[in-house]
């Protein structure tokens, strides 16, 4: 009973920071067109126009459910987890929500939250005892790198008032994500087709004896996009810390 209570408030305040993400007026959508995209550099444009954005509104609001699996660090086991996330693409910020098996009898709740440019990462035993409830400068910055790297589920992002890009080459873009007096970058690749193809950023790496940079990657698995209603999407990744 002591258990599905704090289930229950787990939840509760998940769903509370969820109104609060939604809390303003959210912008009307817009469909995209040919000329809203000829200021990107090449790559980039490819890629919004093989996903399917061009021609459609631009995302809003955006619902993602997820089942994976996750070593939490070096040497760790491997622990499955299901997961539901919500973004809002005019005002960035998303809530996450996860249930992570460590065995079949012990589990652990875990939230993410990033809302007006400061992020939190929520973890508990049980949903009763924090295992980790960080937040701060190194954490706004995980975050804001998190909603870059999940975009790719939203290409309209590319075109948000706070992204600027810097073509590479052929095919990777550099993205600068300025948002509530907070910045961050990273590295997108895409293939010859156009498709996303990974992500790739400096990212702190929380340590006992703190926090150090190190290049966070995402990458698209083999045969892993699908569509969603008309989007073509990477519905298969891989999340890597190179260590």
């Amino acid at each position: 009973a002591v258990i599905a209570a704090a289930e229950w408030s787990f939840i509760r305040d998940f769903e509370s920071e969820k109104a609060r993400m939604y809390s303003a007026p959210q912008t009307a959508p817009s469909v995209i067109h040919q000329q809203d995209i000829t200021h990107l550099p090449e790559p980039v444009r490819k890629w919004m126009m093989r996903s399917g954005a061009v021609g459609r509104e631009s995302a809003v609001s955006v619902y993602i459910e997820q089942s994976g699996s996750m070593i939490t660090e070096p040497g760790g086991s491997t622990m499955e987890f299901t997961a539901s996330q919500y973004f809002r693409n005019d005002m960035p910020g998303f809530v996450w929500l996860a249930d992570v098996s460590m065995n079949p009898l012990m589990f652990l709740s875990g939230r993410d939250t990033y809302f007006n440019g400061h992020g939190r990462m929520l973890i508990k035993f049980f949903s009763l005892f924090s295992v980790v409830d960080a937040a701060g400068e190194q954490i706004d910055q995980g975050t804001m790198l998190r909603y870059m790297g999940e975009s790719c589920w939203f290409p309209s992002f590319a075109l948000s008032p706070y992204v600027t890009w810097q073509q590479i080459d052929s095919n990777s873009a550099r993205m600068i994500f300025t948002y509530n007096g907070k910045s961050a970058e990273g590295i997108y690749t895409f293939t010859e087709d156009g498709d996303f193809s990974s992500f790739e950023a400096m990212r702190y790496y929380t340590r006992k004896e703190g926090a150090t940079l190190e290049r966070w990657h995402i990458s698209v698995d083999k045969d892993g996009y699908r569509t969603f209603d008309g989007f073509r999407i990477p519905a298969k990744l891989s999340v890597t810390w190179k260590l």
